[in-house]
């Protein structure tokens, strides 16, 4: 029989399984297991780590290098942005820093450049932007960039030559300073080359733009030519007279049962005299002060202007305000329900200017999916159009509860997340067209189902 070895003792001998085993401590039984080497997967997956550890310091020495830069050189660059969003990070999921107005001159980091997103200086403050954002993206080296009006360019350095062509609007030229041309400069746009005297350039900017590894982005603003005011102004002169006076704001009797939370707690407001436009802004008074229609419904231009964000609309009344002279706005929540519901002629309709909605609004049941040409539907007490339905419109509050205390001439929050708008639409519910109704969303929102009409101050 083989006899069968199962370890050793304290001396070395070794004992098998058929021998009589000496009455000792179990911790006395020392057996020897001789060690197994490690197997080739073990030292695979060691190696793996190792190589993973050490990746990631170079990562990590990387990110600080290229992100986290010593010295880090910003060059001054115009940008053309359209309430663009300044994040704290690169990327949508940073929060918003601030929102870049149109037409500035930031200063733009040389160096720090992650999947399109580029760091940016701009009023002290720094956040990151991302470049698909910014229209019309070129890169400049001796280019300037000149603020004109519609700045003719002629022939020759003179008066007595003619007009070659028409300077658009912040346009990108090439400028040349050479030559005995006095107050003349000629000047290079596109294809084409002229000159232009400095003297029509008032208050005008020429930044002179150098770029070596970093981008400028610029983009020509649409035209607005002078012949367009007479026209302009014949179009926004139609301004109803709104008397100030006291009303109940929120959900009233005549509302019912179709009164929603936030229309809560009824409450008491006094306004001050107003004007504010008949109709809604028409995609014609649009295009004539901005040089383009973004509307989804055309082919009619009485038709209303909608695929407006509440921040586009800022930048409308500006251009409008400095060719008009006037001071127009948007209404605040509590001007456009007063106006709304008739003012001091008010008779308590549940929708603007009726209690049957359809002799007043064009909304989801009898709009046929489209916008109509504004004051195709009966006015209210005031003489006002398509308060209710057409497309919803953007007040300038932002969305805050209702009190329940008086208020004079409330203007809403000071700050916010949603910009307010009213009177319901073409695509919504009856219940939407109600003068008490109120929705929000962030003001940088379009969609082809709200519009906006127009204030003046007295």
């Amino acid at each position: 029989m083989n006899r069968i070895p199962i370890g050793r003792d304290e001396e070395g001998n070794t004992i098998f399984a058929d021998e009589t085993r000496p009455t000792l401590p179990y911790e006395d039984y020392r057996i020897e297991i001789p060690p197994n080497p490690p197997s080739r997967h073990t030292i695979r997956i060691v190696i793996i780590l190792l190589v993973l550890v050490a990746g990631g310091i170079l990562l990590r020495d990387c990110f600080k290098q290229k992100f986290e830069p010593d010295i880090e050189t910003f060059t001054d660059k115009f940008v053309y942005s359209n309430g663009l969003n300044v994040r704290t990070g690169p990327s949508a999921d940073s929060n918003i820093v601030f929102i870049l107005p149109r037409n500035v001159t930031v200063k733009v980091s040389d160096r720090y450049i992650l999947d399109g997103w580029v760091k940016i200086e701009y009023s002290n403050t720094e956040g990151f932007v991302n470049r698909r954002y910014l229209s019309n993206i070129q890169t400049s080296t001796t280019k300037r960039f000149v603020n004109s009006n519609a700045l003719n360019v002629r022939e020759g350095p003179s008066t007595d030559f003619s007009i070659k062509f028409t300077l658009l609007r912040n346009a990108i030229v090439s400028v040349s300073d050479g030559g005995n041309f006095g107050d003349w400069v000629k000047i290079k746009y596109s294809t084409n080359e002229g000159f232009a005297n400095r003297k029509y350039l008032a208050n005008s900017r020429i930044i002179e733009t150098q770029t070596l590894n970093t981008l400028s982005f610029t983009q020509s603003l649409p035209l607005i030519s002078p012949q367009l005011s007479p026209k302009v102004l014949a179009v926004v002169s139609d301004m109803v007279f709104v008397r100030g006076g006291r009303f109940t704001m929120g959900c009233t009797e005549e509302q019912g049962r179709d009164c929603y939370r936030d229309e809560n707690p009824a409450h008491i407001v006094t306004l001050s005299n107003y004007y504010i436009g008949r109709y809604e802004v028409t995609q014609e008074l649009w295009r004539m002060i901005m040089g383009m229609n973004p509307s989804f419904f055309t082919g009619d231009d009485r038709l209303p202007v909608e695929n407006i964000s509440w921040n586009d609309i800022q930048w409308f009344i500006v251009r409008l305000n400095k060719l008009t002279g006037r001071n127009f706005r948007l209404p605040t929540e509590a001007e456009w329900e007063y106006a709304a519901r008739g003012g001091m002629s008010s008779r308590h309709y549940k929708y603007s200017g009726s209690d049957d909605v359809d002799d007043v609004a064009w909304h989801k049941d009898n709009s046929g999916d489209k916008t109509y040409p504004v004051g195709t539907k009966l006015s209210n007490e005031l003489g006002i159009h398509d308060m209710s339905g057409n497309v919803w419109e953007w007040v300038n509050d932002w969305s805050d509860v209702y009190g329940s205390f008086h208020q004079a001439n409330p203007m809403g929050p000071a700050s916010g997340i949603d910009r307010v708008y009213r009177g319901g639409g073409w695509n919504g519910e009856t219940q939407y067209c109600r003068v008490s109704d109120r929705y929000s969303i962030i003001p940088t929102h379009r969609v082809n189902s709200i519009g906006f009409r127009l204030v003046l101050d007295p």
